[in-house]
């Protein structure tokens, strides 16, 4: 297994028993990604879609992950509550800005884009706590398309 085969989650948007959605490298290009839920299992699937996003949507989509970490970053040190997530009241208006421009791009149809299982690499050294919801974390996935 080469550290070279994963490539960079660059966001995770959603976190429920594992990753859910955000936005990681497919063969170095920026994708949404989405874990769908299974209503014949009744749970999660066991794989995700994978849905290209173009640069625009993908730097929007960065300035507000940064406006996230800031906030995380406050509330996990005590200067904000949480009832101000997921932005610090000066960043609110701009997140609700990006918001509304890139949540139309993180759509994704299962007759379309692509499936894939993906394997996770975490590296939490000199990060607390040691989780994939830190937004400091850093991850990396191999992704392997799947029918």
């Amino acid at each position: 297994m080469s550290f070279l085969e994963y490539e960079d989650i660059h966001t995770v948007f959603d976190y429920y028993d594992g990753i859910r959605t955000g936005i990681a490298n497919f063969h170095g290009v920026p994708h949404y990604y989405e874990r769908p839920f299974d209503e014949a299992l009744n749970d999660w699937a066991d794989y995700f879609l994978l849905k290209p996003i173009d640069q625009e949507t993908f730097r929007l989509a960065m300035e507000d992950w940064a406006i996230w970490q800031q906030w995380y970053v406050a509330w996990q040190t005590g200067k904000t509550p949480s009832e101000t997530h997921p932005a610090l009241p000066e960043d609110r208006a701009r997140h609700d800005q990006i918001q509304s421009v890139v949540v139309q791009h993180f759509v994704v149809n299962a007759d379309v884009d692509m499936k894939a299982k993906g394997e996770l690499l975490r590296d939490y050294e000199g990060i607390e706590p040691k989780h994939a919801t830190n937004p400091l974390a850093r991850l990396r996935i191999k992704w392997r398309l799947v029918s």
